[in-house]
């Protein structure tokens, strides 16, 4: 800690702090299901294989009709259903797949999983999606892509029309990676039904979630949808509308089935998801009008019209354009350190880019595999894996930061006196910009998160 770090208390010994500590009072999630009806019928029924399971079925038809989509399927988890839809988009040895530099590690690593070989994109500035430009880039530099994976990072959409342009002019796929945004819209129409294949996490953290691990998988096109179902099940083909199992496996596949318990207990979810995201959206955009009226150096997530967040993250850019202060990276941590004094918790949530991973640094060492398939390529994935080639998105990690601390947004945003809290909080910033930006100004002092030790997240030991 610094010597002058005091100065950052902006109470006196007779004031109170905003909260003592805001995790005291953040909501449960999931929300809790008040009638066990289903679940009750399902230990009594005892239909426990995920296999032609009716309950499923029935479930499944739901979710279709929610998203206003042809199909959907029920995997174990979204990185499962990830897995699926790039064998679905016939990804294999040597292949390139383009996924955001800044995101959960999920899409490279099952890209890695095939023997493909992820090429990283810049994400925004503003809505930390991938960048549409650094997609076309990628694609002049890179000649073996065969899908792009537009992930809606934190529940806001990617720029799907342009996204969607921009794969059928390169003759590729698109793969909605949806982990955290479930109920998010462009256009009214909700993500996951943009791309070929849309995919889904449900596990206990999400929008929609359920009580363990689950994904899903949704499409419009037929052969697709049956080519990633299929894999499931030890690629035990799957055919939708045949009601035979076909009990043999007719290519590479996995065990990757859902547990009808986490169905059963999601279909709960999904009768009161209307009413629940709702509110959380409605105490983003309480946070989100107070910040825009008071002040342009703490700027809320974007929302450009006909596009709909649902907030999986509520996360904050920090602007000093109009601050005298040297370094905007020391400013968003100092902004941290006096929230977490007045009890308010924040977090960067992503800490480093995914190509900082060791698993993808190994491209600088002598293990190879399997960027070996495609040898004369070896200098340009060193450059794609390089810094320098990811400034915006190392500007993301620099300068933004998220509310709350422990896990998702819905714990803080489903609690009114907890949004009430954070305003307060932000109200006390504003009020004594002066003294940090003096504070800020005082010291050059400042690293990067990346800089560290290369990790995922900030997420605290226990996953809650």
């Amino acid at each position: 800690m610094e010597k002058n770090e005091n100065q950052l208390v902006f109470f006196n010994n007779n004031a109170q702090k905003v909260c003592n500590n805001v995790n005291e009072q953040r909501s449960i999630w999931p929300p809790k299901v008040e009638d066990k009806k289903m679940l009750n019928e399902f230990l009594e029924n005892r239909m426990f294989v995920s296999n032609r399971n009716d309950t499923i079925t029935k479930i499944e038809e739901d979710m279709k009709n929610y998203l206003g989509t042809k199909y959907f399927s029920f995997f174990d988890s979204g990185a499962s259903s990830l897995l699926a839809a790039l064998i679905a988009c016939d990804v294999t040895y040597g292949d390139e797949v383009i996924v955001p530099a800044w995101t959960f590690a999920a899409p490279a690593f099952q890209v890695l999983r095939l023997g493909a070989i992820p090429i990283f994109a810049e994400v925004k500035q503003d809505t930390y999606n991938i960048d549409e430009e650094d997609v076309i880039k990628q694609l002049k530099k890179f000649r073996k892509v065969k899908a792009i994976i537009a992930v809606h990072m934190q529940g806001y959409p990617s720029n799907l029309k342009c996204l969607r342009e921009i794969a059928d002019e390169f003759n590729i796929k698109l793969i909605e990676d949806c982990a955290q945004a479930f109920g998010a819209k462009v256009n009214n129409q909700y993500v996951g039904t943009y791309g070929d294949v849309g995919c889904f996490s449900f596990m206990s953290v999400k929008q929609l979630a359920t009580c363990g691990e689950l994904g899903g998988i949704c499409s419009n096109n037929l052969d697709m949808f049956n080519k990633a179902n299929s894999v499931k099940t030890y690629a035990q083909k799957i055919v939708e509308g045949d009601p035979k199992f076909y009990y043999n496996s007719f290519t590479y596949g996995y065990n990757c089935k859902p547990s009808p318990l986490n169905c059963i207990f999601l279909k709960y979810q999904l009768e009161h998801f209307s009413e629940t995201i709702n509110k959380i959206q409605k105490n983003a955009e309480k946070i989100t009008r107070f910040l825009t009226e008071n002040t342009d150096f703490l700027i809320p997530p974007k929302v450009e019209s006909r596009f709909e967040h649902v907030y999986h993250l509520y996360r904050i850019s920090c602007n000093t354009s109009n601050l005298n202060i040297r370094n905007t990276g020391r400013f968003r941590e100092t902004i941290m350190k006096v929230l977490e004094k007045e009890g308010l918790t924040t977090r960067l949530y992503q800490t480093h880019p995914v190509y900082k991973q060791a698993i993808f640094q190994q491209i600088f060492s002598n293990k190879l595999y399997p960027w070996l398939f495609n040898e004369d390529y070896i200098k340009l994935y060193k450059e794609n894996y390089s810094d320098y080639s990811h400034i915006q998105t190392l500007d993301v990690i620099d300068n933004t930061f998220a509310i709350g601390d422990i896990s998702a947004a819905p714990f803080y945003l489903m609690n009114d006196e907890v949004v009430d809290l954070y305003i307060k909080g932000f109200k006390k910033v504003i009020e004594n910009i002066d003294r940090i930006i003096e504070y800020c100004n005082s010291s050059d002092e400042y690293k990067s998160p990346y800089t560290e030790i290369p990790k995922l997240s900030d997420t605290k030991e226990i996953f809650i």
